[in-house]
């Protein structure tokens, strides 16, 4: 499967300079660097918030999709519906550790649609007053080769409309970590300085209930053209099977930079863990 990272998906097809979060600043000793291309050079590591594991376990939010709004951290995420099919839910946060669910937002297409079984996989994104949701997408059965990329759109956080766009993919690797898959992907752009961040999740070859996945970075210039970090993946693989997946880069309001990922836990539920970027 070549899903793509729905990343770039969005902003090339509607040229979208920036979205809604604020750019993270400098927040390490050495003023002249901001924090990721502080870690990007070599330094500081990213290290599990082990006080806050867990988040949204009630409503098993993972493969989350970020953003600040008024003071209010909308969180969307997969929802695995009774009937087998993927939708995307909502839960919001004022502090990025405690999680109210909303229910879902984007639901299947209508029956015979293109995502008429799967509209989930999700990403957030603003341009001028619209926001703009990529999903992955695909009818008929849960077909990981057969994924699509569609984009939901409103004036609102809580009502999004399906519409559909045609856009570009990172491609895998020949052999590496994400040689089966690069995936979903951070819901928004993270600035700094000349470049653009982004978080997205890889796996090795098929099967993917077998393959290692992880959680690694890129990084942009123009918003066009992606480089991935030589230190991916950033959150280690697992050994076999799905998890460390899903990921978001989250600034919370005390300034610390995260990558939220989604993360096994003792009743084998879906939720979703944090690694913290600390800078000597």
């Amino acid at each position: 499967m070549k899903n793509g990272s729905l990343l770039i998906l969005l902003l090339l097809a509607l040229g979208c300079s920036s979205c809604s979060n604020r750019d993270i600043k400098a927040s390490c000793k050495n003023a002249e660097k901001s924090p990721l291309s502080y870690f990007w050079d070599g330094n500081g590591e990213f290290v599990v918030d082990t006080a806050n594991h867990y988040m949204g376990m009630d409503f098993g939010m993972h493969f989350i999709s970020t953003v600040w709004d008024n003071g209010t951290l909308y969180t969307y995420y997969i929802v695995n519906k009774p009937d087998g099919k993927f939708a995307v839910g909502l839960a919001t946060s004022i502090d990025g550790i405690t999680f109210t669910d909303q229910g879902i937002v984007v639901d299947v297409g209508a029956a015979g649609q293109w995502d008429d079984e799967r509209a989930s996989f999700p990403g957030i994104c603003k341009e001028g007053n619209i926001w703009y949701m990529v999903y992955e997408g695909s009818p008929g059965g849960f077909d990981l080769d057969d994924c699509q990329i569609g984009v939901a759109t409103g004036e609102n956080l809580l009502n999004l409309a399906h519409h559909s766009t045609t856009v570009p993919v990172i491609p895998t690797s020949d052999d590496d970590w994400d040689c089966g898959t690069t995936g979903k992907r951070s819901s928004f752009i993270v600035k700094e300085g000349n470049y653009y961040y982004m978080a997205y999740e890889g796996s090795t070859d098929q099967p993917y209930n077998t393959a290692r996945w992880a959680t690694g970075l890129a990084r942009s210039t123009n918003l066009l053209t992606w480089t991935q970090c030589s230190r991916n993946p950033v959150i280690s693989q697992t050994v076999s099977g799905m998890s460390f997946d899903g990921p978001d880069i989250v600034k919370t309001p005390d300034n610390t930079l995260h990558i939220y990922y989604r993360s096994p836990n003792p009743k084998n539920l879906n939720t979703t863990s944090r690694a913290t970027l600390m800078i000597p």
